[in-house]
C-alpha cells in the first residue's frame, strides 16, 4: 500500500493555505444544520493541516458526506494533538487519520494516483468485456418486464420512502443463472394417488428430468457467467454493478425475478406467502442501492451503512445479522442507532439529514465509528482501496474488534459506570422480552449471528446480575 504520512500534523496551520474556501466557513456551514463540534478553532487548524498536507482539493467539500467526514477526521487530528501519546502512538494515529482521508475523498487529493487497489495475480477482464457478458446472459424479454414491475405500483411505496423525485438512472439486467435461489419456483411432479398408466407415468418421469435438467442448465449457466467476469462465483440473486463511466446495472436472476411477478404460477408446495414476502425484500434491497448509495457503487467507507439502509427500507428480510447486532451495540452503549435517522419524524430518506443526524447523537467520532466498520468478507474483495483496508486493519480487521475499540472508547469518555449502567437497562430489556421464550434465552440473543465482543459484554453483564436465570450453555464467553 503507499504510504502516505502527515507531515506537518504537529505543527500549527501555515497561513500561506490559499483556498477558495478557508476551513472556518466549512465548520460553519457544518454548525448552521444543528451539528455541534466542539473547539472550532482546534478543528478548523487541524482541518486546516489535513488539506495542505494530503492536497485535499475544494471540490472535495461540495458533497456533504465527504465533508462530515473530512471535519471528523479534522477532529480525530485535533484531539490526538491534545493527549501526550508516544511517537508510535502518534504515528499510528496519523497514518490511520491520513488513510480515513484517503477511503473517503482520495480521488480530491494530491495523491489520487494511489488509492486504485493492485491487480490480482489473476485475469480481471475490462469493464466493456464484463457488459458484453451481462449482455450475453441477459433475458431480453424477463428484463423488459421486471424493468416495468419495479417501475410500477409495486415499488411506488418504496419510491416514497427513499425521497426519490428524480430517480437515478440504472439499467435492470435479469441474468438467465441460477444462483441457488431458484427453490420454490418449480414444482415437484404431482404422481397423485391413483394408479397410472404406464404411458402416464414415463411422461411424468419426463416432465421431472427436463424440469431438473432446466435447473442445471441455469447453474451450469451461472458457472460460465462467473468464468467470463473473471470471478470466482456468484453467490447472490440479486445484486448492482457500478462501472467507472456511471453506468448502473440492477441484475436479479430469472428465478427471482419470475417468483416475484408471476404470483399467479403454480410453486413448490412450500413456497407460502413468507417466501415471497422474502423474494421480493431481496429485489426492494437492490433496487435501494441504486439510489443514493452512500458508496457510491463501491466497497467503501459507509458500506454497513448502506446495507443496514438497505435492509430498513426493505423490511429486514435479509439477514446482515452482524451489521445489525453492530449497531445495536451502538444503542446500548449509546442510545442511538443509525437506522432512528432513515426517516427521521416520518419524513422520506435524504442522505445528508441521515449523515448530519448521526453526528447530532453521537459526535463526530461516533460518525467514524458508523462510516468505518466493515465485515471482513467485504474488505478481502480484491477491488477495495488499499486505504479503506488499511482503516479496517487499524480498527482491528473484524467488526467484533471494532465494537471492542468503540466499547472502550465510551468508556474512556462517559466512565465506566456509566457505560455498565446503560449496559444493564439494555439487557434487562432484552431479558423482558426473551424471559416467556421458550427457544430464545438472552444469551441465545446475544450470541446469534452477534460480533463476538458484542456477545460477550451482553452476556457477561446478564450472567453476573442474574446467575440464577442463565441458561448454561457454553457460548465461549
Amino acid at each position: 500500500m503507499p504510504e502516505i504520512k502527515l507531515q506537518s500534523a504537529q505543527n500549527e496551520a501555515k497561513t500561506s493555505l490559499q483556498e477558495v474556501t478557508s476551513s472556518s466557513s466549512i465548520l460553519e456551514s457544518i454548525a448552521q444544520r444543528g451539528i455541534e463540534i466542539g473547539d472550532e478553532e482546534y478543528i478548523s487548524e487541524s482541518l486546516d493541516v489535513l488539506r495542505q498536507d494530503l492536497g485535499i482539493e475544494d471540490e472535495a467539500f461540495t458533497d456533504f458526506k465527504r465533508t462530515i467526514v473530512l471535519v471528523a477526521a479534522a477532529d480525530r487530528l485535533a484531539q490526538l494533538k491534545k493527549r501526550d501519546e508516544s511517537v508510535g502512538v502518534q504515528g499510528a494515529e496519523m497514518e490511520y487519520i491520513a488513510d480515513l482521508v484517503m477511503g473517503i475523498a482520495g480521488e480530491y487529493t494530491a495523491y489520487h494516483e494511489s488509492r486504485s487497489p493492485k491487480t490480482l495475480d489473476r485475469y480481471i477482464p475490462s469493464e466493456e468485456h464484463q457488459k458484453l457478458v451481462y449482455e450475453k446472459y441477459m433475458h431480453p424479454e424477463l428484463t423488459a418486464e421486471f424493468d416495468e414491475f419495479i417501475h410500477g405500483e409495486a415499488f411506488d411505496e418504496l419510491r416514497l420512502r427513499l425521497g426519490v423525485d428524480d430517480e437515478e438512472p440504472f439499467e435492470v439486467k435479469v441474468l438467465s443463472i441460477d444462483t441457488g435461489d431458484s427453490d420454490g419456483l418449480i414444482p415437484y411432479v404431482d404422481f397423485g394417488e391413483d394408479q397410472l398408466s404406464h404411458e402416464e407415468f414415463s411422461a411424468r418421469i419426463k416432465e421431472g428430468d427436463i424440469r431438473r435438467d432446466y435447473r442445471q442448465g441455469l447453474e451450469n449457466r451461472s458457472v460460465r457467467f462467473a468464468n467470463e467476469l473473471g470471478r470466482d462465483g456468484v453467490f447472490a440473486p440479486a445484486w448492482v454493478s457500478t462501472f467507472d463511466d456511471g453506468t448502473k446495472y440492477l441484475c436479479v436472476t430469472t428465478a427471482l425475478a419470475e417468483k416475484v411477478m408471476y404470483t399467479d404460477e403454480e410453486r413448490s408446495a412450500h413456497y407460502d406467502e413468507s417466501y415471497y414476502v422474502g423474494d421480493l425484500a431481496t429485489a426492494q434491497h437492490e433496487y435501494t442501492h441504486t439510489q443514493e448509495m452512500l458508496t457510491g457503487g463501491e466497497i467503501s467507507l459507509g458500506i454497513a451503512l448502506e446495507e443496514l439502509r438497505a435492509e430498513h427500507f426493505s423490511g429486514n428480510h435479509q439477514g446482515y445479522t452482524d451489521i445489525k447486532k453492530f449497531f445495536i451495540g451502538m444503542r446500548m452503549l449509546t442510545g442511538y442507532n443509525p437506522s432512528d435517522s432513515f426517516e427521521i419524524n416520518g419524513q422520506p430518506y435524504n442522505q445528508d439529514n441521515f449523515l448530519a443526524d448521526i453526528v447530532r447523537n453521537v459526535g463526530l467520532a461516533g460518525l467514524i465509528d458508523a462510516m468505518t466498520v466493515m465485515p471482513s468478507n467485504y474488505v478481502s474483495d480484491e477491488q477495495v482501496s488499499p486505504f479503506v483496508k488499511s482503516v479496517v486493519a487499524h480498527n482491528g480487521g473484524s467488526i467484533s474488534s471494532h465494537f471492542a475499540k468503540m466499547h472502550d472508547r465510551l468508556t474512556d469518555e462517559f466512565g465506566k459506570e456509566v457505560i455498565e449502567a446503560r449496559i444493564s437497562d439494555f439487557v434487562d430489556n432484552v431479558y423482558e422480552k426473551c424471559k416467556d421464550n421458550e427457544y430464545i434465552t438472552v444469551e441465545s440473543w446475544f450470541s446469534y449471528g452477534a460480533p463476538v465482543s458484542f456477545r460477550d459484554v451482553g452476556i457477561k453483564n446478564f450472567r453476573r446480575r442474574y446467575p440464577d436465570k442463565s441458561d448454561g450453555y457454553d457460548y465461549g464467553v
